[in-house]
């Protein structure tokens, strides 16, 4: 029974469209994180400001000073709302963009194998294998045939 192996670490470093998720998951990572701590360091500024009113008792009542308190609290608390809403963007675009690299993956391993006739292509993953002989490992192949499909399909280029 014809069997192969992929070694998957290889293959996710390895892969050009592997890679350029990572480099898409990444900038999204670092944008949304830089419009974050923007936003922070203004509310700090506010907040640095507000404090020194206070000591300064410059507001012009005790109305006026809990009133601007609230206005930075409500700041605050949507500040950590926005936090957690680009955690969850960014969970939900790393699941979309992983999901549609498997689908990528499996379309393109069974036209790979139309030609070679393996009845089982296994993934290594770490060290999720307690033996395999070197000679079953057809990930240097896999990638070759896989970084040509996507060089040839510039459809698969992932967006930001």
């Amino acid at each position: 029974m014809p069997v192969a192996y992929i070694d998957i670490d290889s293959l996710l470093l390895n892969y050009k469209y592997s890679i350029d998720i990572n480099e898409v998951l990444t900038r999204y990572y670092e944008n949304s994180q830089a419009k974050l701590t923007e936003q922070w360091r203004k509310f700090q500024t506010e907040a640095e400001d507000f404090q020194r009113k206070v000591d300064t008792q410059t507001f012009a009542n005790r109305e006026r000073a809990e009133s601007e308190a609230q206005r930075l609290a409500k700041k605050q608390e949507d500040l950590q709302k926005l936090g957690a809403q680009y955690s969850q963007e960014f969970e939900e675009k790393q699941i979309s963009m992983r999901e549609k690299l498997r689908q990528i993956l499996n379309l393109h391993l069974k036209e790979y194998n139309n030609s070679k006739g393996y009845h089982f292509i296994y993934g290594k993953f770490g060290d999720n294998m307690l033996y395999s002989n070197e000679i079953y490992n057809i990930t240097t192949e896999v990638l070759d045939y896989l970084n040509q499909r996507y060089a040839d399909d510039p459809s698969l280029k992932p967006t930001d």
